[in-house]
């Protein structure tokens, strides 16, 4: 058997992915939220409990919240089937959360590489034929 030389190098590579939302995708969204109505699990309640958060709003008051810090932005609270609150979040970071799931199926718009990597080499090959062919 022959000799390998392998080598495995990791780059330090910086991927971006880009989506947007505007307010047919919040309308979207509400669309798939209101869908859990009447489903049973926790998922099924935290989904059908967003949307009945969320519908209360309209994307322009959801813009505002990004746009502006606002101490007084409206949160919601998530509860386990015990009635004992798990966590709370507010609008921009439910919003945002939806907008981070989608943007890991989107297509790579940009790479950035650094001058940075890590370089492994490695010969392989059987060694009882190395003992053989260096007698």
């Amino acid at each position: 058997m022959s000799k390998t030389i392998q080598l495995t190098r990791s780059e330090l590579v910086w991927q971006t992915r880009c989506n947007s939302w505007d307010e047919s995708d919040f309308k979207n969204l509400l669309q798939w939220l209101k869908g859990f109505e009447g489903k049973e699990g926790g998922w099924a309640r935290d989904h059908y409990n967003e949307y009945q958060f969320l519908s209360a709003y309209t994307w322009d008051e959801i813009c505002r919240y990004f746009d502006v810090y606002d101490e007084d932005e409206p949160t919601m609270a998530y509860y386990d089937e015990n009635g004992e609150k798990r966590y709370t979040t507010c609008i921009s970071e439910l919003i945002k959360e939806y907008m981070r799931e989608e943007n890991y199926d989107q297509d790579i718009c940009n790479e950035d590489y650094a001058d940075d990597y890590e370089e492994n080499w490695d010969v392989s090959g059987d060694p009882a034929e190395e003992m053989t062919n260096e007698q």
